[in-house]
């Protein structure tokens, strides 16, 4: 069993503890966190696993003792102790997790770059769960440092383009792809919006199609405005990101639609 799975384990036997309606709450929060820490870490050059793991374990001391009262700091300890229990990580890893938990409610100042990963990981969780709440004041610079990270601020040049335009830039780029031995894939793409419009990606025989159609018999389908996947295309937007922020929608089969979020870079 890997490390992650087994610290997931551990803290899943921790939360089955709580009320249903607290272990919901942190079950989300925590594996949202996790995730989210995970992506960040991996683009910025940090280690994606001690992030993860910093998440599951951040907010564990509050929901353990349902109070929010220096729960950073105290977490830290808690964590320390866990992964002390657990001996799955040696002290210098113990230490990056602990002190990214102990500085993770210090929105307003910086700290290491671990440190980081996990309060922006936890801002992104908190702004983008529930999106009728209001930014709390003391994350929104953060918000929107990571809205510009992560190309999710503003309308850009691509929302203005036409759905033909669109076909023609996607073709272009299917052009220079070289998907010679690769299976068959067939993507529907619904673009939404008053410039959208319905086409699909076929890989077939060597060859990639491009044609505005439906396609009834496909692996998957996505469902983005034209800004956001135009964005993709350019690299502009993380398709992980965008699937997880509610930018994108996928419906089918996820490990094709994966295939073909690779494709688009």
């Amino acid at each position: 069993m890997g490390r992650l799975k087994e610290l997931r384990k551990y803290v899943d036997k921790q939360l089955n503890k709580l009320d249903d309606d607290k272990r919901n709450s942190a079950i989300v929060h925590l594996y949202g966190v996790s995730l989210a820490a995970t992506m960040i870490a991996k683009k910025r050059g940090q280690d994606p696993e001690l992030a993860s793991m910093a998440a599951m374990l951040h907010d564990m001391h509050a929901y353990k003792t349902g109070s929010y009262d220096d729960h950073a700091h105290k977490g830290a300890e808690l964590a320390r102790k866990i992964l002390d229990e657990l001996s799955i990580t040696d002290k210098k890893e113990t230490d990056i997790i602990c002190s990214a938990i102990y500085h993770h409610d210090d929105k307003l100042t910086i700290d290491s770059p671990m440190d980081e990963v996990l309060k922006d990981a936890d801002v992104i969780h908190h702004c983008m769960n529930d999106l009728s709440k209001e930014v709390k004041e003391k994350e929104r610079v953060r918000f929107d440092k990571l809205c510009d990270e992560f190309g999710m601020n503003g309308e850009s040049e691509g929302s203005k383009m036409t759905f033909d335009e669109l076909l023609a830039k996607i073709r272009a780029k299917a052009a220079k792809a070289d998907v010679t031995g690769r299976d068959f894939l067939a993507v529907q793409i619904n673009i939404t919006g008053d410039n959208g419009g319905v086409f699909y990606v076929e890989i077939k025989d060597n060859r990639i199609n491009v044609e505005p159609y439906e396609y009834n018999d496909r692996n998957c389908a996505f469902t983005i405005d034209m800004g956001n996947f135009v964005k993709l295309m350019d690299g502009k937007l993380d398709p992980v990101i965008a699937f997880t922020t509610g930018k994108l929608k996928v419906e089918g089969d996820m490990g094709k639609a994966l295939e073909f979020s690779k494709l688009l870079k």
